[in-house]
């Protein structure tokens, strides 16, 4: 029983030691023939930036922050300005009893300024930047 209690408190110093010195070269900077010795915080970093998973994680925070953005500006009324030029090379006719009747003109300009505002929603603003801020 004696040797089983001994060979086991061996055992488990030897794996005690050999973790903490795993541990320690964890840590310390390692130096690879022909490469540029890294360490575990650089080594973190550079997995991160390449890693399309946490690239995916940050598009998508974009496009949140985006839709919260678009859900925001419908508080705010829109104004849009229209405008059309026509030039007829014939002016328009048509004939009434044998006689031809121009109509119109040869240049035909329109202008136009629509101006939106949602008054209300029905919540639907409100209940959408809350659901895009908490994604």
């Amino acid at each position: 029983m004696k040797k089983i209690f001994v060979l086991a408190v061996l055992f488990f110093n030897a794996a005690l030691y050999a973790q903490q010195s795993s541990v320690q070269e964890l840590f310390a900077p390692k130096s690879v023939n022909g490469g540029k010795a890294v360490t575990l915080r650089e080594a973190v970093d550079i997995a991160l930036q390449d890693n399309s998973s946490v690239l995916k994680a940050l598009k998508t925070r974009d496009i949140y922050k985006a839709q919260i953005n678009e859900y925001k500006s419908y508080v705010y009324p829109t104004l849009s300005l229209s405008g059309s030029y026509t030039y007829n090379i014939e002016r328009p006719a048509f004939i009434i009893g044998g006689t031809k009747v121009t109509v119109g003109q040869t240049n035909a300009y329109s202008a136009g300024l629509d101006a939106n505002w949602l008054l209300w929603s029905g919540g639907v603003v409100k209940a959408g930047v809350k659901i895009a801020k908490n994604v």
